[in-house]
């Protein structure tokens, strides 16, 4: 095995870990919908907490589907990649991924920001892994390279 397959094995494995960040915070995002009671210590005051702002719950609902297609294309689900080209090699990937990441960031929500800064590092992983595949004469599959 090569340096760019070892490679290529860690950022498969990222990959899967970063589509299973997105599920765990859709899932969160989902829970933060209703009112989060919080409480002021000594005090005794206490409050109701929700996301006010009509982007987080457009997201909310919009990552589901983007989490989907970034297992549609981890999984190279051919049905779905036939229509969306780009995302099947790591390139694509790591590009869908920083767009996702770039769409998820937000200070206001440190969960979200620390999954966002994640998420535009394994894409980064993704594209570097492109750029190895390309320099390295891998870029090609397994099949091309055993009819040559």
């Amino acid at each position: 095995m090569s340096t760019v397959q070892i490679f290529g094995g860690i950022v498969t494995f990222a990959n899967y870990g970063a589509i299973g960040m997105l599920a765990v915070d859709v899932v969160y995002r989902l829970w933060r919908f209703g009112p989060t009671v919080l409480s002021d210590g000594n005090k005794g005051i206490e409050k109701t907490q929700q996301p006010g702002d009509p982007f987080y719950y457009m997201l909310t609902f919009q990552l589901i589907p983007l989490t989907l297609l970034m297992l549609a294309a981890q999984t190279e689900y051919m049905p779905v990649l036939k229509y969306i080209e780009f995302i099947k090699g790591p390139a694509g990937k790591g590009a869908f991924f920083i767009f996702v990441s770039l769409l998820l960031f937000d200070p206001l929500y440190k969960f979200d920001m620390v999954i966002a800064i994640v998420i535009t590092l394994i894409g980064l992983l993704n594209i570097i892994h492109a750029l190895l595949s390309i320099s390295c004469g891998f870029g090609g599959s397994e099949k091309e390279e055993e009819e040559i």
